[in-house]
């Protein structure tokens, strides 16, 4: 497993910088990396979706099981038990096939982002 060194005190990165950690030039990477030393919000650093891409290459090879679950909303989008940040990577990075270990009916459910879009149309 890889050593992890930084850890970032805002609660997740691209919230709050508004740039992936896929998008930042090298420089840009370093440069970030030596500012977040806080010792909570593991996954909000820099670097940890570049260490998760580099463990996911060499552990699941992306077409084995990879502990991702979720649940299919009525609009067609996934929601996420276990595993955003894993498809968020393998899609950053053009991974045509991600497996789920589990993939579930969410019924009538709509995504949060559906959800909150709706209300704001009732709104209108």
């Amino acid at each position: 497993m890889m050593k992890l060194n930084f850890i970032c005190s805002k609660r997740y990165h691209k919230l709050v910088n508004e740039k992936c950690t896929f998008g930042l030039s090298d420089e840009e990477y370093l440069k970030e990396s030596t500012t977040c030393n806080h010792p909570h919000y593991y996954e909000a650093r820099v670097g940890y979706c570049r260490e998760l891409l580099e463990i996911m290459k060499e552990q699941y090879k992306f077409s084995e099981p990879s502990g991702i679950r979720g649940f299919k909303n009525s609009c067609g989008h996934i929601t996420f038990s276990d595993g955003q940040h894993r498809s968020c990577i393998a899609k950053k990075n053009n991974v045509s096939q991600l497996m789920f270990d589990y993939l579930g009916d969410n019924g009538a459910h709509l995504c949060r982002a559906c959800y909150f879009k709706m209300e704001e149309e009732k709104k209108e």
